[in-house]
């Protein structure tokens, strides 16, 4: 778990789905996150994970436990991968 890795995840998805616009067929169409990061207001750094978090915040969307969720299940091992039995 990184900064940078929830910033590229989890923020710039949020800021794709406020930016996000729905086309007369209802077809959600999203800013990619490589243009999303040349937006002044969403540059990478301390400061744009904090406001993107708290404007998430307000939106009752827990950015935080939704990034540790997804790390989580990437790092999940299958039950099959437990720890052996001691023989």
């Amino acid at each position: 778990m990184s900064a940078g890795r929830f910033y590229d995840t989890t923020v710039l998805s949020f800021a794709q789905l406020e930016q996000a616009v729905r086309t007369e067929d209802g077809k959600l169409l999203k800013t990619r996150k490589e243009d999303l990061k040349r937006q002044e207001s969403l540059e990478r750094g301390r400061g744009t994970i904090l406001r993107v978090t708290r404007r998430a915040n307000n939106a009752n969307e827990d950015l935080l436990a939704l990034f540790k969720q997804s790390v989580a299940e990437r790092f999940e091992l299958p039950s099959d991968d437990a720890e052996p039995d001691a023989a």
